[in-house]
């Protein structure tokens, strides 16, 4: 009987399936960015991968701590982890800090080593009740002046997280490092920077999804290569971010 059945099996239904959690903020949701989630999904969906998108508008990496049971609860296979760019701003910009307080309740200015504290302590509750593998992805650019005070203190928290992957045997995966690649193989060290203004989000969201203007049109208006408002991506953009998870989840189904 277990012969004949196996007959009836298609090769879809043979096929192991991944469940890929990606846990972050707007940038992973991919309502107000272009969605590298979806990117995966077109790209990983026949080989077997199920993407699930965890990302939330604004979040710091306190709050991915918060919420951290709802991951735990989907037992995925794979977590791969973006966030840092809202703790980033949220640093370096007094009006955003304001901002996270009121909206994210985030109590305190964040910095480098808090948040390498907050991303260690994620990857220690993911280990401990998941048999998830983990990936860390470091925060993509802010702006495309890569001697900004933003993407300085970006390389800080690169390098934190790059501490708690080796840490505790998690994938970095260097987004950001590819994305700073990029824009020096083109001769973009000093591009755009980031106005630290909220209205030019909220002029984004107005263009995109209201006005119907690609995220491209946008960049090449504004004068970005991989960005949009400074912090959200362009096609390219989330290209890079999916480029780099598409190639550890890969990896790791063949090691």
């Amino acid at each position: 009987m277990e012969t004949i059945q196996s007959q009836w099996i298609t090769p879809l239904e043979q096929q192991q399936i991944y469940s890929v959690v990606c846990f972050g903020d707007s940038i992973t949701n991919g309502l107000i960015s272009a969605n590298y989630v979806d990117l995966l999904r077109q790209r990983l969906a026949p080989k077997g991968f199920q993407m699930i998108n965890a990302g939330v508008n604004g979040d710091h990496s306190v709050n991915l701590l918060r919420r951290i049971r709802r991951v735990i609860a989907l037992q995925p296979d794979y977590v791969v982890i973006l966030i840092g760019t809202n703790d980033i701003n949220a640093e370096v910009n007094d009006s955003m800090f304001w901002i996270s307080r009121v909206l994210k309740g985030i109590s305190q200015r964040p910095t480098a080593e808090g948040y390498r504290r907050t991303m260690l302590e994620i990857v220690q509750k993911l280990k401990a009740e998941t048999s998830a593998r983990i990936a860390l992805a470091s925060p993509p650019l802010i702006g495309e002046d890569l001697d900004s005070a933003a993407n300085r203190r970006a390389r800080d928290y690169c390098a934190a997280l790059r501490e708690v992957a080796t840490q505790e045997g998690a994938a970095y995966l260097p987004v950001h490092e590819r994305q700073e690649e990029t824009l020096r193989a083109e001769g973009v060290s000093h591009g755009g920077e980031y106005t630290r203004s909220a209205l030019r989000s909220v002029e984004l969201v107005l263009c995109h999804n209201i006005l119907g203007e690609s995220y491209d049109s946008i960049s090449r208006r504004r004068g970005f290569h991989l960005v949009t408002d400074g912090i959200h991506m362009n096609t390219r953009g989330a290209a890079i971010i999916a480029a780099e998870i598409e190639k550890f989840l890969l990896a790791s189904v063949q090691s």
